[in-house]
């Protein structure tokens, strides 16, 4: 079967992606891709400096249907690569990789980091692509994320919040100020708010949920990301400003979460967190996800080029 490519084009594109996605999810499971709504969130927040034409391509087959597709992450020297799982270890899978490392080593040139290693994030039950990987010369380094899970079904308690303090969703650009001041003193990020103003009006943006304090401050937030076809739901960078940590917030936020996803028509929840955190998966645990999928990174050394 004969396959062509192209660069990502408009938000059309960014539709199609996601429908293909939700699709090979339904037919394969949710190991080794992405949640339909992260798709959307790595590449307008993540990869926001970046043309999106510039680090996405979409492999199509002879109707128009999308087969495949990737991005390269230039400020992580890695790349994602996702397919329709009737093509996983072909010769599809094989052109698919090699454009996505020959995009993410040109930008590792053009960025100074060619003497680090390219890397990409895998499932650890994703053997298929694990032994592609080993093929082409990666092996495994840390392991850097685990995703929980919880069911929905389970009860939702109600979680109490000090007096005063409310839960309500950003209500849009106007709001990026407050937002983004909390992000950056939560994560020890540098973002403007005229960047994040950008990134609240992207396409794809979630819904975001935020604790407000008295003082009309944002003291905690997260991500409510959704994937009706699968009826899975997905928390993302879920904080709490300093200043109002060990109150309980992002526990009553996150019990919030679960019962708008529920109201939403979803099944499941989902949370990432990386394994070298101590708080996060302790707050987890707390309010019932098990840690379900592990993901690792996979590394690959840059040839050295020759001096002229």
């Amino acid at each position: 079967m004969a396959f062509t490519s192209r660069p990502y084009a408009d938000v059309a594109d960014l539709h199609k992606i996601q429908a293909a996605t939700a699709s090979w999810i339904a037919s394969a499971g949710f190991c080794g891709y992405l949640h339909v709504g992260d798709i959307a969130l790595r590449l307008f927040n993540g990869m926001r400096r970046y043309n999106p034409s510039d680090i996405i391509r979409l492999w199509e087959g002879a109707n128009g249907g999308l087969v495949g597709w990737a991005f390269v992450c230039p400020p992580w020297q890695s790349y994602d690569a996702l397919l329709h799982p009737a093509h996983l270890g072909g010769d599809l899978e094989g052109s698919i990789l090699d454009w996505c490392e020959q995009q993410t080593a040109g930008w590792m040139q053009r960025e100074g980091t060619e003497d680090k290693p390219m890397r990409v994030e895998v499932f650890e039950d994703d053997r298929a692509r694990i032994r592609v990987l080993e093929a082409r010369g990666y092996v495994p380094g840390k392991q850097p994320f685990v995703i929980g899970v919880r069911s929905l079904d389970d009860p939702t308690p109600d979680g109490r919040l000090p007096s005063r303090f409310s839960i309500r969703s950003v209500a849009g650009a106007h709001e990026a100020d407050q937002v983004i001041e909390a992000m950056n003193a939560s994560f020890d990020w540098s973002w403007t708010p005229d960047e994040y103003r950008r990134v609240i009006q992207s396409p794809g943006y979630p819904e975001l949920l935020v604790v407000v304090a008295p003082d009309g401050r944002v003291a905690s937030f997260c991500y409510l990301m959704l994937d009706s076809v699968n009826k899975l739901g997905m928390f993302e960078d879920v904080g709490t400003h300093p200043d109002f940590q060990r109150r309980g917030l992002a526990r009553a936020l996150l019990y919030e979460g679960m019962r708008r996803m529920k109201a939403y028509g979803m099944d499941t929840a989902l949370v990432p967190h990386l394994t070298s955190l101590t708080a996060a998966p302790a707050l987890y645990e707390s309010v019932g996800f098990r840690p379900e999928y592990h993901l690792e990174h996979y590394c690959k050394a840059m040839e050295k080029s020759s001096p002229r």
